[in-house]
């Protein structure tokens, strides 16, 4: 008998479930460099056990070019990858999987200039975690803050949802420029759970 394929909610990392850090030494706004940098957004847990009680796995779904850009050890990535995980058991909230893409094409490496399909706005994660996990990914939605996230969630057939303010000019620009459009926008997960609910119960399409 053929296993009906799943629903999923995709997760962006940075921005989505953690905070940005500002990097002062750097001039960076960028991911956490350590564990102890990671703090996560307000008001989450909610809408993310919600998501899963409508019938919704969640995974992460995360460009993590760090190593290659040695701005931290493995050490570090495990570490943080370890905190993630912890956020989501500690409140109750089901993580069916986590995806990185650790590759870079300017990485010096040349072990991290591999496997760059892999690599938003590329949908290499989102396909590779629908086929380990029999996922339906036109009944499946993308979450992000970037057009990164947007791009490979159309390109895989995703619902897309962008966590972001639609009426400043910078982003209006960007996404025009990159000629993508994400089918929903969202302030925070709150309002992406209620768009959620919505096809859940049949009352919306994008």
């Amino acid at each position: 008998m053929k296993k009906n394929k799943s629903k999923t909610v995709f997760l962006d990392r940075d921005g989505v479930v953690n905070e940005m850090v500002i990097h002062k030494e750097q001039g960076l706004i960028d991911t956490p460099f350590s564990a102890e940098q990671m703090r996560f957004i307000t008001g989450l847990e909610e809408p993310l056990r919600r998501m899963a009680a409508l019938g919704y796995s969640l995974i992460i779904i995360s460009n993590q070019p760090g190593l290659a850009k040695r701005q931290y050890s493995q050490q570090t990535f495990d570490a943080l990858d370890q905190k993630l995980r912890d956020f989501f058991r500690q409140n109750g909230i089901p993580l069916l999987d986590v995806f990185y893409a650790l590759s870079h094409p300017d990485a010096n490496d040349p072990e991290y200039r591999k496997n760059l399909h892999l690599r938003k706005p590329e949908p290499g994660m989102l396909i590779e975690a629908a086929k380990k996990h029999n996922i339906e990914l036109s009944k499946s939605f993308m979450v992000g803050d970037s057009w990164l996230d947007v791009a490979a969630g159309n390109a895989a057939g995703c619902c897309t949802v962008l966590i972001a303010d639609r009426y400043k000019s910078e982003l209006a620009k960007l996404l025009a420029e990159k000629k993508v459009k994400p089918d929903y926008y969202a302030k925070n997960m709150a309002e992406v759970l209620e768009i959620i609910e919505k096809h859940a119960k049949g009352e919306d399409k994008p």
